[in-house]
C-alpha cells in the first residue's frame, strides 16, 4: 500500500506577489476590462444606430411597394383604425 507523506510545500516555483502588487493587478484588470466595456457599448450603439438606418429604409421601400406616402399611410391607418382595433381584440 502506498503512504503519502504529509510534507508541506515549501518551495514554491512562482514567486508570491506582495499584497500591494496584488492589489495593482486587481487595479490594473478591472481597469482593461472597463475599457473593453466601453469599447462594447461603443460598438452596441453602432449597431443600433445601424439597425435603426435599416429599418427606416425598410420601411420607405414598403411604402414604395405599395406606392404610399406617409400622409397617405396615415390617412389610410385613419381610415381603417376601427378595423385595426377590432383584429387588436380578437
Amino acid at each position: 500500500m502506498t503512504e503519502f507523506k504529509n510534507i508541506p510545500h515549501t518551495n514554491s516555483r512562482r514567486k508570491k506577489k506582495s499584497l500591494a502588487d496584488q492589489i495593482a493587478s486587481k487595479k490594473s484588470q478591472i481597469s482593461k476590462h472597463r475599457e473593453k466595456i466601453a469599447a462594447s457599448q461603443k460598438r452596441v450603439e453602432a449597431l443600433e444606430a445601424d439597425l435603426g438606418q435599416l429599418e427606416i429604409k425598410q420601411q420607405q421601400n414598403l411604402l414604395k411597394e405599395y406606392d404610399l406616402s406617409m400622409e397617405g399611410l396615415k390617412d389610410f391607418l385613419e381610415a381603417n383604425k376601427d378595423q385595426l382595433k377590432k383584429g387588436d381584440d380578437a
